[in-house]
């Protein structure tokens, strides 16, 4: 039993009301108990979800590490307090963020797609063929030019440059239309990762 709780006894190590108070105190013995008791399943949870044991641990890693550093500002009702799903949700939230990095790192290229298609666990929920569905709909549902520049891009390997000329357009024009091409994209697949994870 750990001293700090030996000293209180009219909580226990099961209350995890009188644990959140005293890690909003400032007490790291109380925090480790939280931790070890919620940070098994939250990586399993998280692996669930990425299918990447070092992803699933660096997403819980980084909350915990954010409960300590935000520790003086948690705010909770002792009648509803539910740490197990503040917890998860704060999981959650760091997958996602997870999920929209490796889309911008990969900018959306068919190849990229697939690599990160490949990365989620074949028991996922994410349909492959729904997903590029879903992104042929939302290319389809670009503005003529944008939807053009776009194919052009992605399909024939296009420079800026090549089709700015082919298009009689500036560089700079076609940079912003790929730029809010992938923004759509970005938002649409975010949405539907999001509905799909969870």
């Amino acid at each position: 039993m750990l001293l700090i709780l030996q000293h209180l006894p009219s909580m226990t190590v099961t209350e995890d009301i009188a644990l959140l108070s005293l890690v909003k105190d400032g007490h790291h013995d109380a925090f480790k108990v939280l931790y070890d008791r919620y940070a098994g399943a939250l990586i399993q949870f998280a692996y669930s979800k990425t299918g990447d044991t070092e992803d699933a641990k660096d997403a819980v890693q980084e909350v915990f590490i954010w409960l300590w550093q935000h520790k003086n500002q948690l705010q909770f009702n002792h009648n509803q307090l539910s740490i197990e799903a503040y917890l998860k949700t704060a999981v959650k939230n760091k997958i996602l963020n997870l999920i929209d990095k490796k889309l911008r790192q990969q900018n959306y290229s068919d190849a990229a797609m697939q690599q990160f298609l490949s990365e989620i666990p074949s028991d996922h929920s994410v349909n492959a063929k729904e997903l590029q569905a879903i992104i042929q709909l939302e290319i389809n549902a670009m503005p003529a030019k944008m939807r053009e520049i776009f194919e052009l891009s992605r399909d024939n390997g296009y420079s800026n440059k090549q089709i700015a000329g082919k298009l009689d357009l500036s560089e700079q024009t076609v940079k912003n239309q790929l730029q809010h091409a992938k923004q759509r994209l970005k938002l649409k697949l975010s949405h539907y990762l999001a509905s799909s994870l969870f």
